[in-house]
């Protein structure tokens, strides 16, 4: 039996080996095929990104803030081309400088939300396509330029 001993130890240390060399094997494909998907994530975000570029969704979006934020005035009618349906009605008050109550008025909205209500929810709880509402929204703004007020 004792002859046996040293033969069993030499099992126990090649079977560790073994287990050791499956465990950093094992361990090796996980990374790799973690690192395959990281790059077929980004390679998706990479064409959802220039699909937003082409359809000048970014760009817009970008072009309306630092319009804003640069020239610290209100837009102007200029800028009507600028909105988008997911800004509110409290944020187009604000950077058109439009009294708080004018689209309330003028599109007769009856939502308790007004005016933080987005034109995406305005165009759904009225029934109107997004496009129709936009350009609800855009004359609207337009008209205000148009018309005197104090």
């Amino acid at each position: 039996m004792r002859e046996d001993y040293p033969q069993c130890s030499i099992l126990r240390y090649h079977y560790g080996e073994m287990s050791r060399q499956s465990s950093h094997k094992a361990i090796t494909i996980a990374l790799m095929a973690l690192g395959a998907v990281l790059l077929v994530l980004l390679i998706a975000l990479g064409h959802i990104y220039m699909a937003l570029r082409r359809a000048d969704v970014i760009n817009r979006r970008a072009l309306s803030f630092s319009v804003f934020t640069e020239k610290r005035a209100p837009l102007s009618a200029s800028s009507v081309g600028t909105i988008r349906m997911w800004m509110t009605f409290g944020y187009l008050n604000k950077a058109f400088s439009i009294p708080q109550n004018y689209f309330k008025d003028q599109l007769h909205i009856t939502d308790i939300h007004y005016p933080n209500l987005t034109l995406e929810r305005y165009a759904s709880e009225n029934g109107l396509a997004p496009s129709v509402a936009l350009q609800h929204v855009q004359d609207a703004t337009a008209y205000y330029f148009q018309t005197p007020h104090p």
